[in-house]
Parts: structure tokens; sequence; C-alpha cells
């Protein structure tokens, strides 16, 4: 039936954080993976929910979002968990910075200025300040339109890139983890060479790898028998 999507979302508590000093990156021990194949987002609610409920992690004190800041993203974890706190990826973040630095900078050094300027701002909680010289700054530019989307573009997510609150609380502010996930998953599995596949078979057996990789591979088969 053609190119379908697959929607794979992760979930994981901060006990399950480990984090390396010596790079400062970090790595999810422990995770739960749960997907959809070509179904809408409505149906990935109650997948998501019976998950959440059988791993405990529905009753938590605290959870929050990482993602692209895709609207149907924010609709599942606001059925979820409404009201709860949002953080935008900061790489999709600050791909649209560079963006715009892009757009308005002929020179690739003053781009590369621009853009590290605005970054730096943006991972000490600067947003409000940035607003204000965006807005400063597309009344005065030439080539106004980039410097609006972009003021546009973090207006509309203001509360979802306060990095510096977000890393004061111990939060994870880069969706990395799900990116990655989606290729060691998904597309190991179901892309190799030649392969098609029924949308039906699809799901069963993507649903068999996210168990496996959530460490559920032998709690499946001793529920089963």
């Amino acid at each position: 039936e053609g190119w379908k999507e697959y929607k794979l979302s992760m979930f994981f508590d901060n006990e399950n954080i480990q984090t390396h000093q010596e790079s400062e990156r970090s790595t999810i021990i422990k995770k739960e993976l749960v997907g959809a194949l070509a179904l809408g987002y409505e149906d990935l609610i109650p997948r998501l929910k019976k998950r959440l409920i059988n791993t405990g992690s529905y009753g938590a004190s605290e959870v929050i979002l990482i993602s692209d800041g895709s609207d149907w993203i924010e609709k599942i974890f606001q059925t979820l968990f409404p009201g709860g706190p949002m953080v935008l990826d900061w790489y999709h973040a600050t791909e649209h910075i560079y963006g715009c630095a892009k757009e308005i900078c002929k020179d690739n050094d003053v781009a590369e200025a621009w853009a590290t300027f605005y970054k730096h701002l943006l991972y000490i909680g600067g947003i409000d300040y940035i607003l204000d010289r965006l807005a400063l700054k597309a009344a005065q530019a030439k080539n106004q339109t980039p410097i609006r989307n972009l003021y546009s573009y973090f207006k509309a997510r203001q509360d979802r890139v306060r990095y510096d609150i977000f890393r004061d609380k111990g939060y994870p502010i880069g969706s990395g983890a799900i990116e990655s996930a989606n290729k060691y998953s998904v597309q190991i599995r179901l892309k190799q060479a030649g392969m098609r596949w029924r949308i039906k078979n699809a799901n069963g057996v993507a649903e068999l790898r996210n168990l496996y990789i959530s460490g559920r591979w032998d709690q499946i088969w001793a529920n089963a028998a």
C-alpha cells in the first residue's frame, strides 16, 4: 500500500539515566518502547496508557515530554498528562536558529557567529531576551521574513525552551534517544532489503521487537505459557 509512518515513543524514569562525566553524554539503562504503524495518534494513546499502567509509570509524581514539537505528539501527551511540562528538543530548536542565520548572513563565518550567540542565549534561559532582540531586528532588517519566522517559532514555544530551568530540574533536553531508537527498533528489523509487509504483520513484529528491547521478552512468553 506504499509508504506508511511508524510512530514510536519511549518512556523511562530519571533513575535509569546514566551520565558519563568525561563526555557529559547520557545513557538510558532501561526504557520502554511503544509504537504503531499506519495508525493515527489516537490509536497510540490506549497502547501507551496500557503500558504505562502495567509498568507503574502512569502514577509517577511528574511526567515530562521531550519531542520535536509536533502537534500530534503534544496532543497525545496532553491527553495522558494534562498540564505536564513539555521540552522542545535542543537540536530542533537550534536547527531553526542556524536556518535563520544562513538566510540573513551571506558570510558563513558571520552566520556561525550569529547562530552561536543565540544558541548561548537560549541555553542559559534567555528566551525572553531573544524574542525582544528578534522583534527589534525584524523591524530593522531588509530581509525580515526569516527573522519573523524564527520569532514566531520561539514565541509559540517559549515555555518549552526554558533550558536553564529544565537543566536545573534534571530534565533531559534532547530527543536523540528516540531518534536512534527508530533505527535499532524499527528500521533494522522491518526495512531490510526486499522486505514487504502487511500492516497487521508489521505491527506484530514491531511490537515483539519493542518488547525485546524493553527487556520484556522472557516475560511475554511466560505470560503466554
